[in-house]
């Protein structure tokens, strides 16, 4: 089951893949691109003429998608969406990178000492609302530099690389 959130993260929506009253998910596709740290995830909402409006306030762009899968809490922002009335289904692209993380640029940046990864990530990602969770790397710094601008998702995923490290969302 997945839910559908506004921007308050009021929930707005809920889809299923079996129950059969209700909004289902079909064609469902999770992408995980370890070179980003960013997972994406897709899927279709079959509607009728009774439930288009619902499912297309569900789909709107900005939205969130929440999903648990093997008790992992993820959070999607709904990208795009897409209508289909012949087919009856509105089509979704979700990205678990906030839009702040893949909109936002920042400029290049040279540390004037080592620093822990914790601490580039929170100076990166300032007021995005996005937290640390597991830090296996917590001993260990680095003295880094970029010598050009990024989205914060980008210099994010090149901090992890030089910590010989991993994210995700």
């Amino acid at each position: 089951m997945i839910y559908f959130a506004d921007r308050r993260l009021s929930i707005i929506g809920q889809a299923s893949y079996t129950l059969p009253e209700g909004l289902m998910i079909t064609d469902d596709l999770k992408t995980e691109d370890v070179e980003t740290g960013t997972t994406t995830f897709e899927c279709k909402i079959p509607f009728s003429e009774d439930t288009r409006g619902e499912v297309e306030d569900c789909a709107k762009c900005g939205n969130y998608i929440l999903r648990n899968e093997d008790n992992e809490n993820e959070i999607y922002t709904i990208i795009e969406s897409e209508t289909d009335t012949a087919k009856g289904e509105v089509y979704i692209y979700a990205e678990d990178a906030g839009l702040d993380l893949l909109n936002e640029i920042v400029m290049p940046y040279t540390a004037t000492e080592a620093h822990s990864i914790a601490w580039y990530i929170n100076y990166f990602a300032n007021d995005t609302g996005f937290e640390i969770g597991v830090n296996e790397a917590e001993s260990l710094s680095r003295k880094l530099s970029w010598d050009s601008e990024a989205t914060i998702t980008e210099r994010l995923a090149s901090v992890a690389t030089q910590f010989d490290c991993e994210l995700s969302y």
